[in-house]
């Protein structure tokens, strides 16, 4: 879930895959996302919730047991944020 700045136009959210990075040996792998996010030009008015998901069973594949997501996104107080989870695609 997003909470993000809006008022009245349309949204663009895309997930940009910065870093992939397999251990076959160990069976995991690490996978670094940014989102991406046009506003539109819309004024930062109300803030409103957008939902995305992350489509995660295009890194699993045989012998990868863990997948660490890291997803990055840039707040509006101009910091980003990075948030880590463990997918297991068993």
């Amino acid at each position: 879930m997003l909470e993000i700045k809006s008022q009245n136009k349309s949204h663009a959210f895309h997930f940009i895959e910065d870093e992939i990075i397999t251990d076959i040996e160990a069976g995991t792998r690490i996978v670094r996302l940014s989102l991406y996010h046009d506003d539109g030009g819309d004024v930062q008015a109300y803030t409103k919730r957008a939902y995305a998901s992350v489509p995660l069973r295009q890194y699993a594949e045989d012998g990868i047991n863990k997948i660490t997501v890291y997803l990055s996104i840039n707040t509006y107080s101009g910091k980003e944020a990075t948030y880590e989870f463990e997918y297991n695609p068993q």
